[in-house]
């Protein structure tokens, strides 16, 4: 019996009795293939994933990907050779079924019609148990979670080495990369943000050809992926000496950001933990704090719900999140300061570990 499909059904809450993920082109992707499979390498066009409600797992793969699922995932393999000879053995796979699960949030309207022809259970949405179960890691998980994590944190404290006078965000952004991937990442979570001056005004600025002036704020956030799990993770620094203004803002994000860490734990609101960070920040920059306070984050950077003030979002045990809180003033500069942190019973653990004074290079 496979632990993740078992608790995918658990959530499905016998809504089905079998559920099928089909992996498209990249990068049109569903994680939950590879959530399912447990497949950490390769890319599986147009392979597929049954699970049956007895806890039971088929990886259904071309002969293209055999290697590696064979090293990779404790499912049943069937190896297809053609796609008539995929169909016969879905077909053999479905033919007891009444209710098939779907995953409807990322299917594709042809991989929906390709499905409803090969059985003739009711095809029903199963996205919200595929969430559920996906929001709380396993140990296999949260191992390869804080591996990326500790690539990031490593990456962005050799980045200051660096960081010189007139370099280019593009060139900062290329560097990010490279030391990413030299500390073992095996991709990127996202190209990365990095801003200078008053463009890190814009939280999701694109690096450009604009070069670094003395004096002002570098904003950089990205993130590595180790095994297909991402971080998260947001730091700033001031190129030259930090004015009264500017260590103000760093001062107020980074006392809303450690103070909303500390609440990060089994049973808060995440709605509870933004108003809270939100309020410290509106007492000297009001109205300047423009995005939700953090997410979820697994095999997506942003992988399930989100803690903002407007929705509630009970912690558990097991979850990741960002804690991400910020300023920015047009023409100005920004400030955002984020960590990727595990919640667990009693207190958070932090999984981008870095330095968060203020550096002033």
């Amino acid at each position: 019996m496979n632990a993740r499909i078992k608790n995918i059904f658990a959530n499905a809450n016998g809504s089905a009795d079998a559920f099928i993920v089909t992996n498209g082109q990249y990068p049109n992707v569903d994680l939950n293939f590879f959530y399912a499979s447990g497949i950490k390498s390769g890319t599986f066009e147009g392979c597929y994933v049954v699970g049956k409600n007895n806890g039971k797992g088929y990886l259904l793969t071309s002969e293209l990907e055999e290697t590696i699922a064979r090293k990779e995932t404790d499912l049943e393999i069937l190896v297809f050779k053609s796609k008539e000879d995929r169909e016969s053995q879905l077909k053999e796979l479905l033919s007891n079924v009444n209710n098939l699960g779907i995953n409807s949030s990322s299917l594709p309207f042809k991989q929906y019609s390709d499905i409803s022809k090969l059985t003739k259970a009711k095809l029903t949405d199963v996205s919200e148990a595929f969430s559920k179960t996906r929001s709380i890691k396993d140990n296999e998980e949260i191992k390869d979670l804080s591996k990326a994590c500790e690539i990031s944190a490593r990456a962005g404290e050799e980045l200051v080495n660096h960081i010189k006078s007139n370099i280019t965000e593009r060139e900062l952004s290329r560097k990010l990369v490279e030391l990413q991937f030299s500390n073992d990442a095996t991709n990127l979570a996202f190209p990365p943000i990095v801003a200078f001056g008053e463009n890190s005004a814009a939280p999701h600025h694109l690096p450009t050809d604009r070069k670094l002036g003395r004096n002002e704020f570098i904003l950089i956030d990205f993130g590595a992926e180790f095994n297909r799990y991402a971080s998260d993770t947001t730091r700033t620094f001031v190129f030259g000496k930090a004015d009264k203004r500017m260590k103000e803002i760093y001062d107020t994000v980074l006392d809303a950001q450690l103070g909303a860490i500390n609440m990060v734990k089994e049973g808060s609101n995440g709605k509870y933990i933004d108003k809270f960070a939100r309020a410290k920040i509106d007492k000297k920059f009001k109205g300047r704090f423009i995005h939700s306070l953090g997410h979820e984050v697994g095999l997506s950077v942003h992988d399930g719900n989100r803690l903002g003030s407007q929705v509630d979002f009970i912690l558990k045990k097991n979850m990741v999140v960002t804690v991400e809180p910020g300023v920015y003033i047009p023409s100005v500069g920004g400030v955002r300061i984020e960590d990727t942190v595990l919640v667990t019973k009693n207190k958070p653990k932090i999984l981008t570990d870095s330095i968060k004074e203020l550096i002033q290079i």
